[in-house]
């Protein structure tokens, strides 16, 4: 039985030897994908800090599902065109609470 690791690989067919090069390497890209996502995430929400959308202030998770629509729809419409009903139809179920928050939140730095 070899006990040398290049024995054991000299035994395992070319491409599964690719395979395991390639994992090799793939905790590094999880990392390095995690680290880019976390990158993005504060960029954007330092944007949203300098624009002064209210919305991380209201809501638990300002990149939840409430949170994205509402900044898609912010994005798309300037603050004369903002629909207060239609901002409304965007807020899921578990917001629905803090609804008039969100609106006083948005109208106050919109």
């Amino acid at each position: 039985m070899p006990t040398s690791t290049n024995l054991i690989l000299s035994d395992v067919p070319l491409f599964l030897q690719k395979i395991f090069v390639s994992l090799g390497n793939f905790p590094d890209t999880v990392s390095s994908r995690v680290c880019m996502k976390s990158s993005e995430k504060n960029r954007i929400q330092n944007c949203m800090t300098i624009s002064n959308v209210g919305i991380a202030s209201v809501l638990s998770d300002p990149f939840g599902k409430t949170a994205t629509e509402i900044i898609s729809y912010l994005l798309e419409h300037t603050a004369d065109s903002m629909d207060e009903k239609a901002v409304r139809k965007l807020i899921k179920k578990g917001a629905k609470s803090k609804s008039d928050e969100i609106i006083e939140a948005i109208k106050k730095h919109y």
